[in-house]
């Protein structure tokens, strides 16, 4: 689980969001969790592009989300969500 994962690090909005050797993604716009608090899902969005990945490819250098293999957890404060409007 999120939450009780060891690793465990925090995600918010606005969070901004790299590839392994430091390149842009572009930043968190949402955080979709499950009914039970667990993050599944991260918005990225960079200009007018935005993505939708999956929460387990994410590993946190201090402030920022990496993008690649995760060795622990992302938490947060999101709200549970089942779906993503496109837009």
């Amino acid at each position: 689980a999120a939450a009780d994962g060891q690793g465990a690090f925090e995600v918010s909005r606005g969070m901004p969001v790299m590839t392994p050797d430091g390149a842009s993604l572009g930043k968190v716009r949402e955080v979709v969790a499950n009914g039970r608090g667990e993050i599944e899902q991260i918005v990225v969005k960079q200009g007018k592009v935005t993505r939708t990945l999956p929460a387990g490819m994410f590993s946190a250098s201090g402030d920022v989300l990496v993008a690649g293999e995760a060795k622990g957890e992302a938490k947060g404060d999101a709200a549970p969500a089942t779906t993503h409007p496109a837009g």
